[in-house]
């Protein structure tokens, strides 16, 4: 199934210099894209960074604008590669984000192994279990929300392979396959380090999760303060406004 392109200027986010359209038929921002960026640990020892699977560039962006490193982004759908392109351009970006039309599961015959201080991804939360009904129609979206092209542990296994000793792995997901993504990180050597829980709202479960995993070190995690997205009235909390308007409300947890 097809949908005309239709590109719409994201008005929402109130980040200095960031400019980012999005395309109706694509998978575009989100609050796990949001809360992914600045989730991420950044400090001096992280230099290269990867995001496998990067959309519109919109995380890719955001480190980029919290840090000095220099970012590479995977992007299997070259429409949406093409998007993230111009998102970054548009945005003074392209000195320090590079973006790569591929597939994932190539990236070993691209770089040497152990190229990276940090592999981030927001990979397709839903398992293919042949129920044609529940996934969606348009190829955009199928591909980018269920494991169609390419499955958790694939994506864990590229990470790993191209993450150095120490460096670190950030991945959001669905918070019912924690266990899932722990077990697999730990398979390919990534310890799960820090740990955070996200709520739509106060009195529900938890429907997203943030992980952190550092390449061959000792066991030991932090389970973080739980993160909620909207009040009770449906408005924006005042966390989730603070990284909208570009501060790191993960710094005051």
């Amino acid at each position: 199934m097809k949908r005309e392109r239709e590109e719409v200027r994201a008005n929402f986010l109130n980040i200095k210099g960031i400019k980012f359209t999005q395309i109706n038929n694509c998978f575009n921002i989100a609050v796990d894209s949001i809360l992914l960026s600045y989730f991420a640990t950044i400090n001096m020892k992280i230099k290269k960074v990867i995001e496998l699977g990067c959309g519109t560039g919109i995380v890719s962006m955001l480190i980029a604008s919290r840090s000095k490193c220099e970012v590479t982004g995977i992007e299997l759908q070259k429409i949406t590669a093409d998007i993230a392109k111009k998102n970054i351009d548009e945005s003074g970006l392209n000195n320090r984000i590079k973006i790569i039309n591929n597939d994932i599961k190539n990236l070993k015959t691209i770089f040497e192994q152990q190229s990276f201080d940090m592999v981030l991804s927001n990979p397709p939360f839903f398992k293919n279990d042949g129920n044609k009904k529940q996934i969606n129609k348009l190829e955009e979206l199928k591909v980018a929300r269920h494991e169609i092209e390419i499955t958790l542990e694939q994506i864990v296994v590229q990470g790993s392979y191209l993450l150095k000793n120490g460096g670190h792995f950030v991945m959001v997901h669905r918070s019912e396959r924690t266990a899932e993504i722990m077990a697999v990180f730990q398979k390919y050597r990534i310890e799960p380090k820090r740990v955070c829980f996200c709520y739509t709202k106060e009195n529900s479960d938890a429907k997203i999760v943030l992980i952190e995993g550092v390449k061959n070190v000792k066991p030991g995690i932090k389970i973080m303060q739980p993160v909620y997205i909207n009040n009770r009235d449906g408005s924006y909390t005042e966390f989730y406004m603070r990284l909208l308007n570009g501060e790191n409300s993960f710094d005051k947890l």
